[in-house]
């Protein structure tokens, strides 16, 4: 309809309407379509928006999560590099959702390449960015970045730090969920259990492993909701 009303005259709505599908086919994992229209987007924000704009850098971080389960890594690091450039040229180091969105983007792509330090550097910034902006309330972007942090930590062999991340990530998810299952929980329960294992604590790494698993199984009957993985 909207592509009817405008025909190939860039407008916002046009750019809206193909974002929605995209993340459409994010939730079915149909991840090539969704970069697609995802595309299609972003050359309309960019047509409306000569100069930096937050429209164009919030296309481009969508980009970049959805070349991760496309094994695309270098285009997803492109793509949150320069949704990084472009929030740093509007809001400098003032805290802002795009600048956080965009710092936690190139860690994501980061660890895919596998340069551990440069995803730490990047997630703190956007755990930094999130606590300023939210304090103590709980959001699903801070969590998602604490959670990596514990991830990225695991990898370079600090499991104690890993741990103290991945409980702070798992409570916050906690708290966004009201206890209900999600596969976010289940996803930090298992890394957790990950790092316990590594630490010699056979016991709390299984707890955590059985955890996980119970509540993957109960997801199983009508997953809804997207993890990490698909985000």
């Amino acid at each position: 309809m909207r592509k009817i009303l405008y025909g190939d005259i860039p407008h916002p709505e046009i750019a809206s309407s193909l974002e929605l599908i995209g993340h459409a086919y994010i939730t079915s994992g149909e991840y090539y379509h969704a970069l697609e229209y995802y595309n299609q987007a972003l050359a309309i924000h960019q047509q409306l928006h000569k100069d930096p704009h937050d429209d164009v850098a919030c296309c481009l971080c969508s980009i970049s999560r959805i070349c991760k389960p496309l094994n695309r890594f270098d285009e997803g690091m492109r793509a949150g590099t320069l949704a990084l450039d472009i929030a740093k040229s509007l809001h400098g180091d003032s805290p802002h959702t795009i600048s956080a969105l965009a710092f936690c983007s190139v860690g994501a792509a980061a660890i895919d390449l596998g340069d551990f330090h440069k995803s730490i550097e990047h997630f703190e910034h956007s755990l930094a960015t999130y606590q300023q902006l939210y304090g103590d309330r709980p959001h699903p972007e801070m969590a998602r970045s604490l959670y990596y942090l514990g991830i990225t930590h695991n990898l370079i062999g600090d499991f104690r730090k890993s741990l103290e991340y991945g409980e702070q990530g798992l409570l916050m998810y906690q708290r966004l969920y009201q206890g209900r299952p999600h596969p976010n929980v289940a996803l930090s329960l298992d890394s957790m259990g990950d790092s316990y294992r590594a630490l010699g604590e056979l016991q709390e790494g299984a707890r955590c492993k059985d955890e996980a698993a119970a509540m993957n199984e109960q997801l199983g009957k009508g997953r809804g909701d997207q993890s990490h993985e698909a985000r």
